[in-house]
């Protein structure tokens, strides 16, 4: 056994131990008994048997609590299943992370959650992945706390991934389907009644066993769970799938108290390897009445972009937005929406339709009919919109879509949004509605080639993508930037209006008299708070790298207002306040400082000690919050050193090291920054260089010499003090 494998082994062994505890203990509630061994099962038909699961599935409807911890090793390597490059390239890159989840539901409002890391392909660095996503009653909401961003009327992608159906009953849709079409077309299925563990299951093989297909062990005497299946590919297994530690969680519904899920890479040419292997605990399973209905609530969180889609508008939700953005939106127009999206609409194929009638548009469905027939666009300008179906672009066009009806509709628009087949109708439905859109929105009927009949008579290529109908009938293919400039004079022909507004495409900036105005504003009420005696406080703790307290670390505490310039929700400006709120000093020999007499607003901590790495954190005091917490990590590991050496391992004298970017972990949120604190370093004889007192993260640096080629080195932790740069020579000058 290689070494990487060897290693694979034991990991999965620690987590399979750590991840146990003891029988029955997970659930979260007094569990029922086991199952009684009972008499043998009588004979069944594949039909009949997927009839019974799914009557039983059906009773887990997610409606209570359900909580669950998982720990994963991941190969994130995935050059061995494609058998791309050499071997040496194909070694496994395995990666051990965790993270919990919870969903609560009320049979209406709900509420779903996950915490933990992602990894990412190719590489061991796990980047944190934090999301709350729901339905409170009245509004859809996915708050990507990791990302400090929330967008409104939508929902996370495919949010009950990780509830109590989707896990105890997974893919349970495919092979019940398969059970369904046994017959002439469909897989072999075979079904016997044998005992599993000492409990009386029905094994159901379906396809060749062992070599495709599935086996998939239900056990009636627990609610006809799945409490195993495998899937093997080419006479391998690939996956395998166990509910471990089942017990009656309440009448008819049974939970496993653990799931083991591992998956193999099972190439062509024969080779596997582990790619996944994945143990979830259950810490609670309950039903509805446990939920508590103020857990389902949403309040909009200060100290996030906010992107709310049914207004058109992307702000910061700073503690002081709602006197700036009153002052922003009233004097400014700021925020506005942002129009650009419309100047990538893709123009379809003009050869065969320019001059001509259009093709028919025909309808699989309607998600929002505002014409009573197709007739009623006679005599308008129509622009037809060819959409991909997804929430990415759903974001984007329908409030600039939204916007450019509300402007142009007088004079004669008419919007038609054509989504492909396939489309999920209801989601759109309800989308349409708390986006408040008036335009028409249809779905395309299919045709063999998956890309709708109508996309297809338009001679769509690119999605999304535009075409121009105007008042005569008359095909006009344009698309991009040229939509506006096609739009405004048919608009002004068919409504005899030649004074219509013109909108910019360009993506919106804020004024540049808007900033001193916010800032001077932010200034003065501010200063007004802080005269008025404010009670406000933040309660500091610091700590080094083992978790003892630091003494005699400086606190310093700054506020700051955040604002967007731009529409986009990565392009936050942030305005120190002038003078500094609350008192800066030291902490106590328990490594504590209280922060007092603070407002609202959002404060950047930043804690210097001798010998550590400055560090930072960011904490919001809310208007209705008078005091917050925060413990803020000093890290010893604060050097970065090496050598820059060229092909054959020879210090390259003159040469000079640049840092370009630093990556922070601040709680679940990465913050990259530019270094231009720190001043470039030119190479020594023997081609050394140091980096002292840098703060904790991962740093970018980039490598100039003349005569060799440039070189940037990514993700090199603080604390490395042995890198090793080789540069390629370009040959002589």
């Amino acid at each position: 056994m290689s070494g990487a494998r060897r290693r694979f082994a034991v990991l999965i062994t620690l987590i399979l131990v750590a991840g146990r505890g003891p029988a029955g203990a997970a659930i979260g509630q007094e569990p029922g008994a086991r199952p009684s061994p009972a008499a043998p099962l009588p004979p069944i038909t594949p039909k009949e048997l997927a009839a019974k699961v799914r009557a039983a599935r059906a009773a887990y409807d997610d409606r209570g609590y359900f909580e669950a911890r998982f720990d994963e090793v991941l190969d994130t390597n995935g050059k061995f299943e494609r058998n791309e490059g050499k071997p040496d390239e194909q070694r496994p890159i395995l990666v051990v992370h965790g993270g919990v989840v919870r969903f609560a539901s009320d049979g209406l409002r709900w509420r779903a959650e996950y915490d933990g890391r992602r990894p990412n392909e190719g590489s061991a660095r796990l980047t944190p992945e934090h999301w709350i996503t729901g339905f409170d009653g009245g509004l859809s909401y996915d708050w990507l706390v990791d990302k400090e961003r929330v967008v409104l009327h939508e929902t996370h992608d495919d949010p009950r991934a990780w509830t109590a159906s989707r896990l105890f009953w997974d893919r349970s849709d495919q092979w019940l389907g398969l059970l369904d079409r046994v017959g002439p077309g469909g897989l072999p299925v075979a079904i016997r009644a044998e005992a599993v563990a000492g409990r009386p299951c029905y094994v159901v093989e379906i396809g060749q066993a062992g070599v495709s297909g599935a086996t998939v062990v239900i056990s009636p005497g627990e609610g006809y769970l799945p409490i195993r299946r495998s899937e093997p590919v080419r006479a391998k297994v690939q996956a395998t799938y166990d509910l471990h530690d089942v017990r009656q969680v309440a009448p008819g519904l049974w939970a496993p108290g653990r799931i083991e899920y591992q998956r193999m890479s099972v190439r062509t040419d024969g080779a596997t390897r582990p790619f996944l292997r994945r143990s979830i605990q259950v810490v609670a399973c309950r039903t509805a009445g446990a939920v508590d209905p103020g857990s389902l609530g949403f309040e909009l969180p200060s100290g996030v972009v906010v992107v709310d889609p049914g207004r058109g508008l992307t702000y910061f939700n700073d503690p002081w937005w709602p006197e700036v953005g009153a002052l922003l939106l009233s004097r400014f127009d700021w925020p506005r929406t942002d129009l650009s999206p419309l100047g990538k609409l893709a123009p379809v194929d003009e050869g065969p339709l320019a001059g001509k009638p259009p093709p028919i548009v025909r309808v699989a469905a309607w998600i929002r009919a505002r014409i009573p027939h197709f007739t009623a666009l006679s005599g308008k300008v129509v622009l037809i919109v060819f959409d991909d179906g997804t929430t990415a672009s759903r974001l984007q066009l329908a409030p600039a879509l939204k916007r450019l009806d509300s402007e142009y509709r007088a004079a004669g628009l008419e919007i038609l949004v054509v989504e492909p087949p396939g489309t999920n109708i209801d989601e759109w439905k309800r989308a349409a509605l708390a986006y408040e859109l008036e335009y028409s929105l249809l779905v395309d009927e299919a045709d063999p080639n998956d890309r709708g009949r109508t996309a297809s008579a338009f001679r769509v290529g690119r999605i999304p993508a535009a075409v121009v109908v105007d008042h005569n009938g008359i095909v006009h293919a344009r698309g991009g930037r040229d939509i506006l400039r096609t739009l405004l004079p048919l608009l002004a022909r068919a409504s005899g209006l030649h004074e219509l507004r013109p909108l910019t495409l360009d993506p919106p900036r804020i004024p540049p008299e808007a900033r001193p105005a916010a800032l001077k504003m932010f200034q003065d009420e501010v200063a007004r708070a802080l005269a008025a005696d404010p009670q406000g406080e933040i309660a500091c703790r610091v700590v080094d790298s083992r978790g003892e307290p630091v003494a005699g670390a400086q606190v310093n505490p700054q506020l700051w207002l955040t604002i967007l310039p731009t529409s986009g929700p990565r392009s936050c400006s942030s305005y120190r306040y002038g003078d500094q709120p609350g008192a800066a000093g030291p902490t106590d020999a328990d490594g504590r400082r209280v922060i007092s007499k603070l407002c609202k607003g959002k404060y950047k901590v930043r804690v210097t000690a001798p010998g550590k790495a400055w560090a930072e954190k960011s904490v919001v005091l809310d208007p209705s919050a008078e005091s917050a917490s925060i413990e803020i990590m000093l890290a010893d590991g604060r050097v970065i050193a090496g050598r820059i050496l060229d092909e054959e391992g020879k210090p390259v004298p003159g040469a000079t090291v640049r840092a370009d970017q630093w990556d922070r972990v601040e709680d679940t949120t990465v913050f990259s920054a530019s270094c231009e604190w720190l001043r470039p370093l030119a190479v020594d004889s023997e081609g050394r260089f140091r980096f002292d007192d840098l703060p904790a993260g991962y740093y970018t640096f980039v490598v100039t010499a003349a005569g060799f080629a440039r070189q940037e080195v990514k993700d090199i932790p603080a604390g490395k003090k042995d890198l090793r740069i080789r540069l390629r020579s370009t040959g002589p000058s």
